[in-house]
Formats: structure tokens, C-alpha cells, sequence
């Protein structure tokens, strides 16, 4: 039985041999989630696990069908692998080599039984890289409910690789895809976030499906353009069409190149201003003999220990409901200036003389906003600092006596 955590609505899950529940729609897509408990009798590791589902009962290597993804729960994530630089994590993707052995590579997954098509370019000299929004590919065919998978790959010794940049694959619905008579029309293929290439290096596309409908617009050397009907008569020196029969071995077709467009992004080059607030403190509990009025004062002192509030500052009392010694609720609860400030107590001004020389004993829940003093902070963050750009932290507190600025190095 599953619990709905915001509705309260429950269900009932069965075996897949009695209700076959989990299964896919005609693109082979299935959704849910999945929740990670975590009490005192359970608990889950941090970092990044493998999410499996399969038709195995076993949950083995007997499966016909399944589908993997990561789960990252990680408070630092590296982004750089090898010769990849990317502002999001890779996925570990798994390749099964025999029965009882598998060897984990961290790119990300690459289908292994299909036909693909790769087309190679290479990104402009004399810059130090560029972000690639999406690209631009001109379809002439497509099956009527298989998908179409995209995405793009370092090249080495002039032939696609299997090193899949992370970000790039994106899988096409038919529905997603235009199809044109003339290659006029073209289908934009946006990858999950920019994808960063360094300038001047060889990368290329990759299409495949296990369909095989799909068909994209390609010139040949020596033919007509279907648009314009010129002859083509050169081939343009970005890159090569390369076909494979198994997603591994790639032969290069010299007279075609696939019809696209490549959609770099444009950024402004002034400087930019990130503004991180911290989140509202949680209010402390009382103790009930925490607060003390002198006879003739309107002066009240609480007591709370390490609550980092300095003079001039505002605390907001809350939660009660009775006078104490003499001074209404009304005078205390509220926000309050502070006038005095100890390690362990501070003092505010109620408004109305006290009667009674004491401390408190008041049987409500009464609480106070605490302050967080630091005296050093320490930095952890993920960030990717690309040439001609550079990153600065700086910290600013209530409190100037104990702010500082904080340099990326």
C-alpha cells in the first residue's frame, strides 16, 4: 500500500504477475515516483545510486526490459571528466559484458543495437569555447510511434567516441518532430541545459532509433538542392557524415553531409549580481522562568542562551497570553528593540513599569527570534570558471563588526 504524502489518498500496488501495472505507453515511457525513507530504523546513503527498473522478478540478470538513471543526494559535485567540462553531473550508465560481471563508465548511456547516424563539426578557432542551446536537424521521414534519440559526443582520430557530453541526450516523440518535403522546415532540438565545447575541437551529433523510418536531409556532392536547385559542388570543410551498423564501428561517407543549424548561446558581458539570502531562523522556546522585571522598570531582560542578537537589533517575542509582573502580554509580545545585549541575556524596553521585582513563571509557549553570529566562513561550492571570466563571493551581515567578503581562488 502506498500513501500519498499531500493528498492522503492510498493505493494498492500489485505484483506485475497478477496486475501489470507498471507498463509503458507505445513510446516506451513510463513515470512515478519513488520515496527514500528515513527514520530511526532506516536510513539511505548520500552520494550517487543506481535507480533500476526491470521486468526481472529476480530483479537479475534475466530481465528482457529495463530502464536505469542515477540518483545524486551529494552536497559537492565534481564536474569535470577527462577533457569534458560541463555545469551538470554525468550519468553513470552501466554495460553489461557477461552474466555475472558489469563494468561502470561514467558517461552517459549509449544504445548499442541500433543504426545511428553521426555527423562530425568543429567548433571556431581563436575562442576560448561557446554553449550549444540546441540544434537545428532537418527530418524527411519518421515512424509513427518510436522515438528518435539525439545527442552529442567527443570525436577522437576523426571518428565519433561513446563519450556522450553530459546534458546532451534528449529523446524526440514523433510528435516532436516535423517532417518536410524540400528540407525547408526544420525540428530544434534543445539539450537539457547549454552544453559548454571548447574552441577549435572536433564534436559531433549523434541520431539513432530503432526505427527505421526515420530519414533526415543530407546534401551530396554533385546533386541538386531540392530548395534551390543548384548544383552542389563543393563539400564545406566542417565536418563529415559518418554511418554505423552498431553504434561502435563508423565509416565515413565522403560525399554527405547531414542539413543542420548549431544555436550557440549569446551572453551579456557586463557583470552580474547573484543575491543569496539565508532562510528565516526558526523561532527558540523560552524556558518559563527566563524573563525578569524589576519593581518601577519597564525594562525586561530575557535570558537565552547564545542567541547572538546585538544592541540595536530587533527580536520578536510571541506566545503569550498572560501579564508578567504587571506588564501586559501585550507589552511584551511583538517586536522589540534591543537595548542590551550579553552573552546569555538580552534587554528591551516593554513600554510599562513592572510591580513586581522577579522572574517569570508562565505556563504558555513563548517564543523569541534567535541571530547566528560567525566568526569564520568557509565556502563550498561547484563552480566552473571559464577563461576570460572570473567569480567573487562576498558575505554581508546585519552586523558589520563581524562581516567579511569571501574570495573564489
Amino acid at each position: 500500500t502506498v500513501y500519498g504524502t499531500i493528498s492522503g489518498a492510498t493505493g494498492v500496488v500489485y505484483s506485475v504477475e497478477t496486475n501489470p501495472s507498471l507498463v509503458t505507453n507505445i513510446y516506451g515511457e513510463i513515470a512515478g515516483t519513488f520515496d527514500i525513507p528515513s527514520n530511526s530504523n532506516i536510513r539511505f546513503r548520500t552520494g550517487t545510486r543506481n535507480f533500476t527498473l526491470s521486468d526481472s522478478l529476480t530483479n537479475g540478470n534475466d530481465y528482457t526490459t529495463f530502464a536505469t538513471t542515477s540518483y545524486v543526494a551529494t552536497g559537492y559535485m565534481d564536474n569535470r571528466e577527462r577533457t569534458i567540462v560541463s555545469s551538470r553531473n554525468g550519468v553513470l550508465a552501466q554495460e553489461k559484458v557477461s552474466q555475472d560481471r558489469s563494468t561502470t563508465v561514467i558517461v552517459q548511456p549509449v544504445q548499442y543495437y541500433v543504426d545511428p547516424l553521426a555527423q562530425s563539426f568543429v567548433t571556431p578557432s581563436g575562442i576560448n569555447g561557446l554553449f550549444v542551446d540546441s540544434v537545428d536537424v532537418f527530418f524527411a521521414g519518421k515512424d509513427r510511434s518510436i522515438p528518435v534519440f539525439f545527442e552529442i559526443r567527443e570525436m577522437s582520430n576523426g571518428l565519433p567516441t561513446r563519450n556522450v557530453l553530459p546534458g546532451s541526450r534528449v529523446v524526440l516523440k514523433p510528435s516532436d518532430i516535423t517532417v518536410s518535403t524540400n528540407a525547408s522546415v526544420y525540428t530544434r532540438i534543445k539539450t537539457q541545459f547549454p552544453i559548454y565545447l571548447d574552441g577549435d575541437t572536433e564534436y559531433c551529433f549523434v541520431l539513432g532509433s530503432d526505427s527505421p523510418y526515420y530519414q533526415v536531409w543530407v546534401s551530396e556532392l554533385g546533386q541538386d538542392d531540392v530548395l534551390t536547385g543548384q548544383r552542389i559542388a563543393k563539400q564545406p570543410y566542417l565536418g563529415s557524415l559518418f554511418k554505423s551498423q552498431n553504434a561502435s564501428t563508423w565509416t565515413p561517407d565522403q560525399l554527405k553531409d547531414i542539413k543542420f543549424n548549431i544555436n550557440r548561446c549569446v551572453f551579456s558581458t557586463s557583470p552580474a549580481n547573484i543575491h543569496f539570502s539565508n532562510q528565516k531562523l526558526d523561532s527558540v522556546a523560552l524556558d518559563p522562568k527566563s524573563i525578569f522585571t524589576k519593581s518601577g522598570s519597564s525594562l525586561v531582560r530575557v535570558n537565552l542562551p547564545n542567541h547572538g542578537i546585538p544592541v540595536g537589533s530587533n527580536v520578536v517575542i510571541s506566545g503569550l497570553t498572560t501579564s508578567i509582573n504587571g506588564i501586559p502580554a501585550a507589552s511584551i509580545n511583538g517586536t522589540k528593540t534591543v537595548t542590551y545585549s550579553g552573552l546569555d541575556h538580552f534587554v528591551f524596553d516593554s513600554g510599562t513599569n513592572a510591580t513586581v521585582t522577579a522572574y517569570s513563571n508562565f505556563t504558555d509557549t513563548v517564543y523569541a527570534t534567535p541571530n547566528i553570529k560567525f566568526d569564520l566562513m568557509n565556502l563550498i561550492t561547484t563552480q566552473i570558471e571559464f577563461p576570460g571570466t572570473s567569480i567573487q563571493h562576498f558575505a554581508r551581515s546585519i552586523d558589520p563588526t563581524y562581516s567579511m567578503a569571501v574570495s573564489a581562488t
